[in-house]
C-alpha cells in the first residue's frame, strides 16, 4: 500500500476564481455582508432579482434592500446578534419582503449563514424570489374559497356574489331567474355504492349543467350534496317553463358510474326578480322555499316562489323558535275540559288541554302550535310536563275534598314510540301519588296503524298498571273494529263530526247510534266530544251515551273554575 501524498496547499487565486464561478452560476441570489451590514458580494442572480448591479451594491449597506421598519432596525439586529448570538434569521429559512431598485416590494425566502470567518466577519444570504409561489397559493386559496373542489363550479358564497352583479346590471325589460335544483334519490348512491361512485355522478351533473344554455346562463353553481343553482336573465314576456323542461329532461337522462346506471329525478324551485332591490340571499331563500314544496313530490317537478307560502313558512319558523323559548320560560299552561254524565249532569272527569300564553300574541291556538311541537320533537319534553302537571292537579283536587275526577291526558304518537313513556308515567305517579285508576291516557287511531305491535305491548303494560286507556276521535277516518278487540281500551271517544251531524244527516245519526251500541256491548264508556247544544245532548241521552263534553256543557277553564263547577 503506497503512502498517501501530502495535500498541496490551495492556491488562493484559484480558490477565489472557483468561489466566484459558483456565485455566478448559482440560480438563487447570493449576497455576502460583514458584521456592519456592508455588502461584499452580489451575484448575477441577485442583480437580476433586485435590479441593481454588483458595482452599485458593493460597499452599500444591506438594509438598502429591506422595507421599513426592518431597514431602520437592521443595525440593531446585527448588534444584538454580536452581543447575544441570538437572531431571527441566522440558520433559519424565513419568508420576508424585499425591495427592488424600482421601489416595488416582493416576497422572498431568505436563508442566512454565519461563515465564522474573521477579518472580515462574513454572513452569506441565499435569497429566492417566491412571488410565483405566492401567486399560486393565492390562486389556490381563491379557488377553494369560491369554487366547489369536486365539480369546479362556483360555491354558494361566490354564486351569491355573481348573482348580486347580475341583479344590479339587469335591464328593465328583463328579469333574473334563479333555479335551485335537487336530485331525488341521489342520497342513496353514496351509502349503497360508495363515495367515489357518488362523486362521479355529481361531476356528470355539473358537466350537463355547463352544457345547458351556454350563451344565456350567467351562474352555474353547486350548493351542497345534490343541490345546484342555475341563474340567468330572460325577457319578462318569455315563460321559463320551456327551459325548466329542458333542464328536467337533461338531468333525468341516465348516469353511468363504476359500471352502474342511475336515474335521478330533478326537482326545481324557481324565484324571479328584476332590478328591484331584491337581495341575492332573499332570492336564494325564495328558491329554497319553492323547492321544499316539491322536493318529495312524486309528480310535481318544479314550483315557483309564492309570497303567501313565503310568509307562511317565515311564520312557522318564527313560531318554532318561540316554542323553544316557551318551554324554557314556562309559557305553557293547562285548561281542563269538564266531562259530564249525561243522565244526571254530574261531572265525572276532565280532559287536560295544553295552552300557550305568548308574551306578545296572547293565547295561541293549539291547532297552530301543537303540530309544530310534534315536528320539532318538543312534544316529548312538553308531554312529560303535561303528565306531571295534570296528575298533580288531580291529586290537589283529591286533597281539597272534591269527588275523584278522572284526569284524561292526550298522548302524542311520538311519546308512545319514543321509548320513555312507561318510565315517565311511573315517575309521575310516584311523584304525585295519584291513584292509577284516576289517570286516563288518550291515543289516536293513527298510532294504531303506524306501530300495531309496539303500541299493543305498551298499552297492555299500562292497562296492567291499572291506568285507563281511551281511543280518541273514533270514526275520524282510520277506524277499524279490530282495534277495539285487539287493544285494552276502557273508553271510546266519538269524534265531534258525528255530534255535529245530529239533526243534519240521517246516515251519520245511524252511524252514531251504532258506535254507541257497539261501545256498550264491549263494556266501554262512550264519551261524545263537541256537544254544543241541548238538542245534541238530549239525542245522546236518548240513545244511551253515558258521558259528554263540549262548549254546550262547559267550556275548558283553569282549575278554580272546574272546582267551582263541582261544588256549585
Amino acid at each position: 500500500m503506497s503512502e498517501s501524498q501530502p495535500r498541496r496547499p490551495a492556491d488562493p487565486a484559484r480558490e477565489v476564481q472557483r468561489l466566484d464561478a459558483i456565485l455566478r452560476a448559482a440560480g438563487d441570489a447570493i449576497i455576502t455582508a460583514d458584521a456592519d451590514g456592508i455588502i461584499h458580494d452580489f451575484n448575477p442572480a441577485a442583480e437580476a432579482m433586485f435590479g441593481y448591479s454588483a458595482e452599485q451594491m458593493h460597499g452599500t449597506k444591506l438594509n438598502h434592500l429591506m422595507p421599513e421598519p426592518h431597514a431602520s432596525r437592521h443595525d440593531d439586529y446585527l448588534r444584538h446578534y454580536e452581543e447575544t448570538g441570538e437572531a431571527k434569521v441566522i440558520g433559519i429559512g424565513r419568508e420576508l419582503e424585499a425591495v427592488r431598485a424600482d421601489g416595488s416590494r416582493f416576497p422572498i425566502e431568505l436563508n442566512v449563514t454565519d461563515t465564522g470567518l474573521k477579518d472580515p466577519r462574513l454572513f452569506i444570504g441565499v435569497i429566492r424570489d417566491i412571488s410565483e409561489r405566492r401567486q399560486r397559493e393565492a390562486e389556490r386559496l381563491h379557488f377553494y374559497a369560491n369554487f366547489d373542489a369536486l365539480t369546479g363550479l362556483p360555491n354558494r358564497d361566490h354564486a351569491l356574489e355573481l348573482l348580486e352583479e347580475i341583479i344590479r346590471e339587469c335591464p328593465d325589460h328583463r328579469q333574473v331567474a334563479l333555479m335551485e335544483i335537487r336530485l331525488r334519490s341521489f342520497r342513496h348512491i353514496g351509502p349503497t355504492y360508495g363515495q367515489r361512485t357518488a362523486e362521479q355522478v355529481l361531476r356528470q351533473v355539473a358537466n350537463r349543467l355547463r352544457d345547458l344554455f351556454r350563451d344565456d346562463v350567467s351562474i352555474r353553481a353547486r350548493l351542497e350534496g345534490s343541490r345546484f343553482l342555475i341563474g340567468l336573465e330572460h325577457d319578462r314576456v318569455s315563460p321559463l317553463e320551456e327551459r325548466l323542461q329542458t333542464i328536467m329532461d337533461r338531468l333525468s337522462e341516465p348516469y353511468r358510474a363504476d359500471g352502474h346506471e342511475f336515474r335521478l329525478r330533478p326537482r326545481i324551485g324557481v324565484a324571479e326578480c328584476g332590478r328591484d332591490g331584491t337581495s341575492p340571499a332573499d332570492l336564494l331563500r325564495q328558491t329554497e322555499i319553492a323547492l321544499a314544496r316539491v322536493s318529495d313530490s312524486a309528480d310535481i317537478p318544479y314550483a315557483f316562489a309564492d309570497p303567501a307560502t313565503d310568509r307562511a313558512l317565515r311564520h312557522r319558523l318564527d313560531l318554532e323558535t318561540e316554542l323553544h323559548r316557551a318551554v324554557s320560560d314556562d309559557e305553557f299552561f293547562l285548561d281542563y275540559q269538564p266531562q259530564f254524565r249525561l243522565s244526571d249532569g254530574r261531572m265525572t272527569g276532565v280532559e287536560a288541554l295544553l295552552r300557550w300564553h305568548h308574551p306578545e300574541r296572547g293565547v295561541v291556538s293549539p291547532a297552530e302550535f301543537i303540530p309544530l311541537l310534534e315536528d320539532t320533537g318538543l312534544i316529548l319534553e312538553v308531554g312529560r310536563w303535561i303528565l306531571d302537571t295534570a296528575a298533580a292537579q288531580a291529586k290537589a283536587w283529591n286533597a281539597s275534598g272534591l269527588p275523584r275526577l278522572r284526569m284524561a291526558v292526550n298522548l302524542s304518537p311520538l311519546q308512545v314510540r319514543g321509548g320513555r313513556l312507561l318510565a315517565d308515567i311511573m315517575q309521575t305517579l310516584a311523584r304525585t301519588r295519584l291513584p292509577e285508576e284516576q289517570l286516563e291516557l288518550e291515543i289516536t287511531e293513527s298510532l294504531l296503524i303506524e306501530d300495531l305491535e309496539g303500541t299493543r305491548r305498551i298499552l297492555n303494560i299500562l292497562q296492567g298498571m291499572g291506568i285507563r286507556l281511551a281511543l280518541d276521535d273514533f270514526g275520524s277516518g282510520f277506524s277499524a273494529l279490530s282495534y277495539l278487540h285487539a287493544f285494552p281500551f276502557h273508553t271510546l271517544k266519538v269524534d265531534r263530526t258525528f255530534i255535529q251531524a245530529i239533526g243534519q244527516s240521517d246516515r251519520s245519526q245511524g252511524l252514531l247510534r251504532s258506535i254507541i251500541e257497539m261501545g256498550q256491548n264491549l263494556r266501554m264508556d262512550v264519551v261524545a266530544e263537541g256537544i254544543e247544544t241541548e238538542a245534541q245532548a238530549a239525542y245522546l241521552r236518548a240513545h244511551g251515551c253515558e258521558i259528554g263534553q263540549g262548549f254546550g256543557l262547559a267550556r275548558p277553564g283553569p282549575p278554580e273554575e272546574v272546582a267551582a263547577l263541582v261544588t256549585g
